[in-house]
């Protein structure tokens, strides 16, 4: 017996966070069958993570910067970006925007991290002024993605926001170097967030079961969940009438 082909439709798309039950029918031309939230969360979590033992003096071994920075360009960058490119194929702006735009930053870091490495003397040094700029950015872009996030769950919510803080402390640890190790404790706990983000979604995928975090917040309700008046119904009778 061979499964029903229907359309794709927005139903079929899971939010970034969300997930996507198991189903009896094939939908047509969708061949992104899996949720990228996971992987895209994974990268995100694990570069950050390796990034933060630079940045809160866990490790200063010097050997660990290119480590990272190969990390950053291979995991948390262009796994980022696949994550991001399937989940826009997919359907899902937001989360095709947020993967695919951490995944590009992860890249371009690691790229000026280890050619900078390489070639010291070549490689003009960064201001003081252009590295807060560019933390500054960052946060105000994220801070974007947090507030679009307000529908989702309350774990991705709570990966975006502390991530916000996180760059608002790298951007003032430019200047101060206690300011940039707290933003290196506060880029961990970003980095435990958006591991446990992606664990959930799996437990819930692939177990059935549903751990703190995982439900939609909907903090703001969209237009076009509301409920349909009696005017609305009237009208639809109309219709079907005529």
């Amino acid at each position: 017996m061979t499964k029903p082909i229907v359309k794709v439709t927005a139903d079929h798309v899971p939010p970034l966070g969300g997930y996507k039950p198991e189903r009896d029918y094939n939908v047509e031309g969708e061949w992104v069958r899996g949720d990228p939230s996971p992987f895209g969360l994974i990268c995100f979590g694990m570069t950050t993570c390796m990034l933060m033992f630079v940045v809160t003096t866990w490790s200063e071994d010097a050997s660990l910067v290119p480590t990272v920075a190969w990390y950053a360009l291979a995991f948390g960058g262009f796994g980022q970006l696949i994550a991001g490119v399937l989940d826009l194929i997919k359907g899902n702006t937001f989360g095709g925007t947020v993967f695919s735009s951490y995944g590009c930053f992860w890249i371009g870091w690691g790229g000026f991290n280890y050619t900078s490495l390489i070639y010291p003397d070549q490689i003009v040094s960064i201001t003081k002024s252009g590295q807060t700029l560019y933390y500054g950015l960052w946060a105000l872009l994220t801070l974007i993605f947090f507030i679009s996030s307000l529908r989702k769950t309350a774990s991705i919510q709570t990966v975006l926001s502390s991530l916000v803080v996180t760059f608002v402390l790298l951007a003032g640890g430019v200047w101060n170097a206690k300011c940039n190790e707290a933003a290196g404790y506060l880029g961990a706990f970003c980095a435990g967030s958006a591991l446990y983000a992606a664990m959930i979604i799996l437990v819930k995928i692939e177990l059935g079961y549903e751990l703190p975090g995982v439900a939609p917040t909907l903090y703001f309700r969209h237009p076009m969940d509301r409920t349909p008046s009696s005017s609305d119904a009237g009208h639809h009778e109309m219709k079907e009438t005529a």
